[in-house]
């Protein structure tokens, strides 16, 4: 079974997003369960491949050729492509070497490097604090959650369960609800007449029993045992 340290939250967005891609990898090619030989410290054949995929999904080639364009390939470089494509430096380095943007001794200096060293650097340490606090924030299923918030503007969802699918008090959510113009609908129930309803029968256990429509000409129900219930000549119950 695969290790769940993998899964736990990351620290920043930058390496969530690494992580998520590499654990969908190993979903999508059905390999989370593979075991190969080898020594202990030597990577799998899948996990090999599951960092290509998360590689080549975060930050396409093409894009970082694009992206870098005629600019300097120097660690302003590196920093604008990490805060761009949010990705860890390593990921990045590896798609520079890969896209023939910098050599085999720049990508082992690069890939040493750590995010919050980069943001420093170049000025971005406000925006690292935001993701940090960001990729620790729970989210409620967008998808979800805007089915919900119709419900409830139709009248059919509890305000409890907003509140609770975005974990907040349910006082909070009334009043961003009612703050952006949502308040639920009062729903009318129109009751059917029972004077309209056919006659219906009514099976319980060894019993049957007829039960006619509520009018002026009968108001009577009648309980038969199974064994003494009148047939007609087809066999159906008369009534």
């Amino acid at each position: 079974m695969r290790s769940l340290s993998r899964l736990q939250a990351p620290r920043t967005r930058c390496t969530s997003a690494g992580t998520l891609a590499h654990e969908l990898a190993h979903i999508l090619f059905a390999d989370w369960a593979a075991q190969t030989g080898g020594a202990w410290d030597e990577r799998s054949r899948e996990e090999i491949r599951a960092d290509a995929f998360a590689r080549h999904l975060l930050i396409p080639l093409g894009g970082l050729k694009a992206f870098v364009g005629r600019r300097p390939v120097d660690d302003s470089a590196l920093s604008a492509v990490v805060q761009h494509f949010l990705v860890s430096p390593q990921i990045a380095a590896i798609a520079m070497h890969q896209a023939r943007l910098i050599s085999d001794s720049t990508k082992a200096s690069w890939s040493a490097t750590s995010t919050p060293n980069l943001a420093a650097r170049f000025g971005w340490s406000d925006q690292y604090r935001a993701l940090q606090g960001e990729s620790r924030q729970r989210r409620a299923p967008q998808r979800l959650l805007a089915r919900a918030i119709a419900g409830y503007a139709e009248g059919v969802v509890s305000l409890q369960t907003i509140a609770t699918l975005r974990r907040v008090d349910a006082e909070t959510a009334e009043e961003e609800l009612r703050g952006a113009g949502i308040t639920p609908t009062d729903v009318d129930i129109e009751w059917a007449d029972p004077g309209g309803l056919p006659r219906s029968i009514l099976i319980c256990r060894n019993w049957r029993r007829t039960r006619p429509a509520q009018d002026e000409r009968s108001a009577d129900h009648r309980c038969w045992p199974r064994s003494q219930l009148p047939l007609d000549q087809q066999g159906a119950p008369v009534d």
